[in-house]
């Protein structure tokens, strides 16, 4: 087996005795070291075809969606489908005024307490997990799911000890298939 030392920018390196570099044969048991001119650069992960390092390709919506395989490199147009990943979030104020968000078309309020939040892309059914809080300037508060749509879901702000209220502000998100 035949291995060369480089430089960051591909140029040899000096050995001692002169040289550029460092032959290693092994053979039963044992190893010989001598100078040799011979340089061989590393491959630091190279794309070819459809491959890169090992990996098949890019990950399929269907591949993120069922999480088993290992081959497949994931592409940022599909780590969204991955169970794991949050499919919306969300925080706003009391107004109900959109703070910040992701997947999230607009949101609007229903009640007092009560806001519909929007989703720009929909989920493929409404079985999907909200988890959301709230904050208020003078108690605790609740978030409740008051309706789960694919296209958007309502939350419900409550005191603990008064009932419904506007919240200061929530923050909610969800997880899901699209």
């Amino acid at each position: 087996m035949s291995q060369g030392f480089t430089s960051a920018l591909n140029l040899p390196l000096p050995v001692a005795s002169g040289g550029t570099g460092v032959t290693t044969s092994t053979g039963t048991g044992s190893t010989v070291l001598s100078n040799s001119p011979t340089l061989v650069t590393p491959s630091l992960g190279v794309a070819t075809g459809t491959s890169f390092n090992g990996l098949t390709g890019a990950a399929t919506q269907a591949d993120q969606e069922t999480a088993t395989s290992t081959t497949t490199y994931v592409s940022p147009g599909r780590q969204q489908y991955h169970p794991s990943a949050a499919k919306f979030w969300v925080v706003y104020t009391s107004t109900p005024t959109l703070t910040t968000s992701y997947n999230v078309s607009s949101i609007s309020n229903v009640g007092t307490g009560l806001v519909q939040v929007n989703f720009t892309t929909a989920f493929s059914s409404a079985n999907y997990s909200i988890a959301g809080l709230s904050n208020t300037a003078s108690s605790n508060s609740l978030v409740f799911v008051q309706a789960r749509n694919t296209g958007s879901c309502q939350l419900q702000v409550t005191l603990a000890n008064t009932g419904a209220a506007q919240a200061r502000d929530v923050t909610a998100c969800g997880f899901g298939d699209q």
